[in-house]
């Protein structure tokens, strides 16, 4: 019986220690960014009969590469609930209440799903103080009241956050986050001063290369208002350039430009020297997690080599496929809407079964949609007269007209990084529209207005498309030239 009892106790202790091993590996995977490796070894342990704490952080792991990597919230969320319920473990509680709030955050469909998700974050701060939890729960309330339009209580939770847990992993972030909410509630110096702390983190982190970019951009804005940009030719139309009839034009993760013009691709350096063309990784929207959509005729496929998923919808209980899709946004946790021609209108479109439901009924046959920081849907009308502003349930936020502005047609528009909006007119001008402090509602106003001039200091009449560099840098494409505003 004894015997028994030893091989029981080095057996169990035999499987806490290979639990330990493969929780090690886990993390380790998810840290490097292999998340499906990193998976299958966080799902082996939930029955492995490894210890209680272990089988918790497993949990709580692939919860995270649920949400934040797959976009499967429900599943993420069943995970987080079952660790948060562990209250025994407040750490890891503490960890799943925050994980969970995001989770509600990007299952919301209404201002009430929003107070929910702030609730779990409340109850890590009110429950947990003490837990590594908290700093995360801060960072995410936060950035749900930057959503609410609450940009006091978003600089009160960031500036807590700094001042005390300076060893988070987050701070330099929320020094960004801060100087963004700063500049929300009019607090320029302040701004600068978060965005220059933002920097003194690590050099290669993002967060101190997006503070760089932003503080860049808001000192361009403001200069723009009594100075005009620097006009830069970056390339014309040689035999090798041959432009046409550009229809999109981005900045590349390596900093070139790539535009698109009838199904060829070109690319630019910044210094405008053409470089060999590049179609691998082309997409027609990129979400803010870094998924690509390319579109087809009435479908679209997600990432490289995936089989496109051709949307349907129900017509007299028959099941449909729409005669075009023109555009498609996707938001973080791949919220899919599409614009369609036949019927004509903007659809939800489910990414299971590729089931679409109408989402609103104008906007249909869009050349142009985009989504902003906040997950906001910017969707350009079919005939230019206007770009319309819907929030992520559908409503509308703003419309922004054309004749108020003095403006002929929207040829393309673009976001910063910041949210700013630049709106391209093809009678030769682009606008940028904005609001550095719009805490009270969304009133977008012009910041600055720059005529494009062709050699005669005439207005081009042929712009087509648009794109705005982190740094604030506007590059504008017409049918024979390339040029840059700096």
């Amino acid at each position: 019986m004894v015997t028994g009892l030893l091989l029981a106790a080095m057996t169990q202790n035999g499987m806490a220690q290979a639990g330990e091993a493969r929780l090690e590996t886990a993390l380790s995977f998810e840290k490097e960014g292999r998340f499906e490796e990193a998976l299958i070894n966080y799902e082996r342990l939930f029955d492995s009969g490894a210890s209680q704490d272990v089988v918790l952080q497993a949990k709580l792991g692939a919860g995270r590469i649920y949400l934040d990597v797959m976009g499967e919230v429900t599943k993420a969320s069943a995970l987080f609930n079952e660790v948060s319920a562990q209250v025994t473990y407040p750490d890891l509680a503490a960890g799943a209440l925050a994980c969970n709030g995001k989770a509600l955050l990007a299952a919301a469909k209404d201002a009430d799903d929003l107070d929910q998700a702030a609730s779990e974050f409340e109850a890590v701060m009110r429950t947990y103080p003490d837990s590594p939890a908290m700093a995360e729960a801060l960072m995410s309330s936060a950035r749900l009241f930057e959503m609410q339009r609450k940009y006091d209580r978003a600089v009160s939770n960031y500036q807590t956050l700094v001042v005390e847990h300076p060893s988070a992993e987050s701070v330099s972030e929320a020094f960004r986050r801060l100087g963004r909410s700063l500049l929300q509630i009019g607090a320029l110096p302040q701004a600068l001063t978060a965005y220059q702390r933002a920097q003194e983190g690590p050099a290669e982190s993002a967060a101190a290369a997006h503070a760089r970019q932003e503080a860049t951009l808001v000192c361009r804005l403001f200069l723009s208002r009594k100075l005009p940009f620097q006009t830069h030719l970056l390339a014309s139309k040689t035999d090798a350039l041959k432009l046409d009839s550009p229809s999109r034009m981005v900045v590349q993760e390596d900093g070139n430009i790539q535009i698109e013009d009838k199904n060829r691709f070109f690319r630019l350096s910044p210094s405008g020297e053409l470089l060999p063309s590049q179609t691998a990784g082309r997409y027609d929207f990129r979400s803010p997690s870094g998924m690509g959509y390319r579109l087809t005729r009435n479908g679209f496929a997600a990432g490289d080599g995936a089989r496109p998923l051709i949307p349907y919808f129900f017509k007299d209980e028959k099941r449909k496929h729409f005669k075009e899709i023109t555009a498609l946004a996707a938001s973080r946790y791949q919220t899919i809407v599409i614009s369609t021609r036949g019927p004509d209108g903007l659809y939800f479109v489910d990414r299971e079964s590729g089931e679409a439901s109408l989402w609103h009924a104008a906007g249909g046959g869009s050349p142009r949609m985009r989504l902003d920081s906040e997950d906001n849907f910017y969707v350009l009308t079919r005939d230019g007269s206007a770009v319309l502003i819907l929030n992520r349930w559908s409503s509308r936020l703003y419309r922004v007209d054309v004749n108020p502005l003095d403006m002929k047609k929207i040829s393309d528009f673009a976001l910063d990084s910041l949210d700013n909006l630049y709106l391209l007119d093809e009678k030769g001008q682009f606008i940028i529209l904005g609001a550095l402090s719009r805490a009270d509602e969304r009133r977008l106003k012009p910041l600055h207005r720059q005529s494009v001039l062709d050699a005669r200091s005439k207005p081009l009449s042929d712009l087509k498309v648009l794109t705005v560099r982190a740094d604030g840098t506007v590059y504008v494409a017409s049918k024979k030239q390339v040029i840059a505003f700096r």
